[in-house]
């Protein structure tokens, strides 16, 4: 996960809706709705909505203040069978 002129962190969307490795109280929850990628707070609150740019980078806005790019990236060994690392 990357918010473009602060920080980057490693995620991992787990199975049952959950973020494994890299979750924080405000990207606690996600989910896919409508062809975009939510992601959601421990209080339930969105947090973000993602849609998959051509490049299959994702990216969307902070629903939450203040108002951020959020863009999820494919981490380069998920091409590989049997890779297990985080999203970045």
């Amino acid at each position: 996960m990357v918010r473009p002129g602060h920080n980057r962190w490693p995620i991992q969307l787990a199975p049952r809706g959950y973020i494994g490795v890299g979750w924080t109280p405000a990207t606690f929850l996600w989910w896919v709705e409508d062809g975009r990628l939510i992601l959601a707070g421990d209080d339930g609150l969105l947090t973000c909505r993602l849609a998959e740019r051509d490049d299959g980078v994702w990216e969307g806005r902070s629903l939450r203040s203040p108002a951020v790019m959020f863009r999820l990236l494919r981490h380069p060994c998920v091409e590989k069978a049997g890779c297990s690392q985080p999203l970045t």
